[in-house]
């Protein structure tokens, strides 16, 4: 195989699946929204080509969320990506196009099919510290026409006009406010990483995001911030815990029901590998995740925390 003249050599097929339980206080992150217990299953198909300073991957696979009740959500991916080593091994780019199916029985109105182009550039500052920069273009074409503001988070519809009328009225009104929308949404973000022995290093990074969409009130800007940190130990043990926090502005938003949702997240992981395992790798994983979201709509706050654990194989 060649590409731009560079002759790439075969890669070997990695295959990584994951099957793991857990217990979610509120999947459709809605107000009053109930736990659900649910099993989770994923897989995962690469197979790269690289010369000397060039690399292709092709890759495919996806997840699939067994929620309980009719609840289930899955989601498959087929990403292909091109990187390049540039002054002497100091800079990487990566250039990446992924076509994403995403279903969910718990929110259908956040059901869509997403396209998505990504460039990335790492750079080696020093030995301890390397910068990156990326750069994503989304197109989200959902699937199922919906109020405005009844995906995640918040999923549920605006709030009553205090207009009168019997039920039937208010069910025509509210289902010719119901539309399918194409997004189109852009992310930025800028990271540091600094590496303070060779199994420990921390990583701070600032984002933005700004969603356009035919109907103006979901239009949004997010900036953030996110901070890891990640213990390696003995080759055995990883220890991994984060820190985020955004602010969601809804520009567009009704003058009456202003929207600014303020966002706070946690997150706390172990996996410990069990080695080689006949011919494949083994680890074991636990994860703990909380998110706290306030809104200046009281209806669109929510709290959620999610558990899971489970076991990771790596065929190579």
């Amino acid at each position: 195989m060649s590409l731009g003249g560079v002759a790439l050599a075969d890669g070997a097929v990695e295959l990584d699946g994951t099957l793991g339980l857990g217990l979610d206080s509120n999947p459709a992150q809605s107000h009053s929204g109930s736990e659900l217990a649910f099993a989770r299953f994923a897989v995962e198909a690469l197979r790269s080509w690289s010369s000397d300073a060039d690399s292709v991957s092709l890759s495919g696979g996806g997840w699939y969320r067994d929620y309980e009740g009719p609840n289930d959500a899955y989601r498959l991916n087929l990403l292909t990506e091109w990187s390049r080593e540039t002054e002497s091994g100091l800079g990487l780019w990566r250039f990446s196009l992924t076509g994403v199916a995403y279903r969910d029985a718990l929110v259908p109105a956040d059901e869509r099919n997403e396209a998505v182009f990504g460039v990335r550039y790492d750079h080696l500052l020093s030995a301890r510290h390397t910068l990156g920069l990326r750069i994503d273009t989304l197109w989200l074409a959902y699937r199922q026409a919906s109020l405005p503001w009844a995906g995640r988070p918040g999923a549920g519809a605006l709030s009553s006009t205090g207009r009168g009328g019997s039920s039937q009225e208010t069910d025509r009104g509210r289902n010719a406010l119901a539309v399918r929308r194409d997004d189109q949404r852009l992310r930025l973000s800028l990271d540091f990483t600094r590496y303070w022995s060779p199994g420990v290093s921390t990583r701070l990074a600032l984002f933005y995001a700004d969603n356009a969409s035919p109907v103006r009130i979901e239009g949004y800007q997010r900036p953030g911030v996110d901070i890891r940190w990640r213990l390696e130990q003995n080759d055995a043990w990883r220890w991994e815990a984060g820190m985020g926090w955004s602010l969601t502005r809804y520009d567009a938003a009704p003058q009456q029901q202003e929207r600014e949702d303020r966002q706070i997240s946690l997150r706390l992981a172990v996996n410990h590998s069990l080695g080689y395992l006949g011919w494949r790798e083994v680890e074991v994983q636990c994860a703990l995740d909380w998110l706290d979201s306030e809104s200046t709509l009281e209806a669109y706050g929510f709290r959620q925390w999610v558990t899971q654990c489970g076991w990771f194989w790596s065929f190579r």
